[in-house]
């Protein structure tokens, strides 16, 4: 099973958690946005969340329910394939990854 389970170019909709006996298990929903600061000197850890970049995670999901307004016709020509995704977006991410990878 891979650990990549959301498609790059759709909203994340489901994350990786700890569960019981420290077991990974997926939760149906986009993980939000923060990070863990560990204390090794109280052996304790506290989660610091990013209300910004939740705050930009909710409206571009409004600006892609609404049709992408103010994209130019160049953007929404390439896009424009009859799938959800950003045809050029995807290729440039995959050629990059085939790069890295040799």
């Amino acid at each position: 099973m891979s650990l990549i389970i959301n498609r790059p170019w759709e909203r994340p909709a489901q994350h990786w958690i700890e569960g019981k006996g420290g077991k990974l298990e997926i939760k149906p929903e986009r993980r939000p946005a923060s990070y863990e600061v560990f204390d090794a000197r109280n052996n304790t850890k506290r989660t610091e969340v990013l209300d910004m970049v939740n705050t930009i995670r909710t409206r571009v999901d409004q600006w892609r329910e609404a049709g992408y307004p103010g994209v130019t016709i160049v953007t929404r020509s390439s896009w424009n394939t009859g799938t959800t995704r950003p045809r050029a977006s995807t290729r440039s991410i995959s050629a990059s990854w085939k790069r890295l990878r040799r």
